[in-house]
């Protein structure tokens, strides 16, 4: 997909310089490299987050946790009986543990993560450890997590609906949220 030769001068910006190919986000090998990247995350093993990071920043003053959902719901038109499926990205996290229940919303998040910055270096053993302690955590979250995936079906029936009065007058419905939802990340802010 891209020429041939040992190496290839690229730009990334229109008009392309002299003597380098462009490769733009429409580009064949742009759109082969996205999928296989996308692959990759969702046929991960032992359910362990596919993408995680582990950093000392600022934005936080106690240990907070992000993960990114995919949500998946099943939907069904009333009248006609016809079954789509909703597929949504989803943020979601607590501060220090979750059993203190201190949940952080899509909204807050979505916020820390565009925030944070690393402010120093930790070993690749201290972030393994604290990724490792994180994910023995998810198990104690079952009960959590399906009341996420079960909000994110009422709230995605009610934007169909919604949208569907504008558009066509078709009444939709949710026949179930596709669970486990799928933990594409895990990111662990801790504070400087």
């Amino acid at each position: 997909m891209l020429p041939t030769g040992e190496t290839v001068d690229l730009s990334f910006q229109s008009p392309t310089p002299e003597g380098y190919y462009y490769l733009g986000r429409n580009h064949r090998f742009v759109e082969q490299l996205c999928q296989l990247i996308m692959a990759n995350t969702l046929a991960r093993v032992d359910k362990k987050a596919a993408r995680a990071a582990v950093i000392r920043t600022r934005q936080v003053s106690t240990k907070t946790t992000l993960m990114l959902f995919r949500c998946r719901n099943v939907i069904e038109q009333v009248k006609r009986g016809y079954q789509i499926v909703a597929e949504e990205m989803l943020l979601w996290g607590w501060r220090g543990i979750p059993q203190q229940k201190e949940f952080l919303d899509h909204a807050v998040a979505k916020q820390l993560l565009n925030d944070a910055c690393a402010a120093s270096e930790l070993s690749p053993q201290a972030r393994a450890s604290f990724l490792d302690n994180e994910l023995k955590l998810l198990a104690q979250l079952d009960a959590e997590f399906q009341q996420i995936a079960e909000q994110q079906s009422t709230h995605l029936v009610e934007a169909h609906q919604r949208f569907s009065t504008l558009m066509d007058k078709q009444q939709f419905q949710v026949v179930y949220p596709v669970l486990p939802m799928d933990l594409l990340g895990i990111y662990i802010l801790l504070p400087e």
